[in-house]
């Protein structure tokens, strides 16, 4: 009688052990600038972009880079802010980037980059 209910106790410790750490990793990621998570890019994620991104138009997606107050007034000075949000007081926000990145052989290839920021 004892051997069963200790098997029992032991699989169901097992499982909220599970259960906690599973948790902990979607608390991390619940919240999702442009549908990937800040610490994530795209492609390079299993999460997709939201819909108000154009998906054919971005080459890559970077992860959310914190600036500081000089570099944030530059960008909203400069008028090419895109896709603003803000979440727990921070600011996030893109920025197009367009350049030849992808170098192969003798070709080079201009590609559009989403950079995403954070202030503070």
């Amino acid at each position: 009688m004892k051997a069963p209910v200790f098997l029992f106790m032991i699989i169901g410790v097992v499982a909220l052990c599970s259960s906690c750490k599973h948790t902990a990793i979607q608390a991390k990621s619940a919240w999702l600038y442009l549908g990937i998570p800040v610490d994530e890019e795209y492609p390079d994620t299993r999460f997709h972009l939201d819909s108000k991104v154009p998906h054919e138009k971005y080459w890559r997606v970077s992860r959310v880079r914190h600036v500081t107050k000089d570099e944030y007034e530059r960008d909203v000075a400069a008028g090419h802010i895109l896709f603003r949000d803000q979440h727990s007081g921070t600011q996030f926000y893109a920025m197009e980037l367009r350049r030849d990145f992808v170098r192969r052989g003798d070709t080079r290839y201009w590609v559009s980059i989403l950079e995403r920021k954070a202030f503070p």
